[in-house]
């Protein structure tokens, strides 16, 4: 999940998990929940993410709340 405190453009979430990712050596699910987060991840983020790093071996999302 993106950092909470701050409101993250899809460039800032995608550096934040790369660099995260590239220095951990652990598989990875990707949480999209902007209620807690504040900001999305939108699906080409997450597919640009997935592409680059092969320990990322899901996701879950959270529908927005009505």
């Amino acid at each position: 999940m993106p950092s909470y405190y701050i409101t993250l453009d899809q460039k800032e979430i995608y550096n934040h998990f790369s660099y995260v990712i590239s220095k951990v050596d652990a598989d990875f699910i990707l949480y999209n929940i902007p209620q807690l987060a504040g900001s999305w991840i939108l699906p080409e983020t997450v597919q640009k993410i997935r592409e680059e790093f092969s320990q990322v071996k899901g996701g879950s999302r959270r529908a927005p709340e009505t």
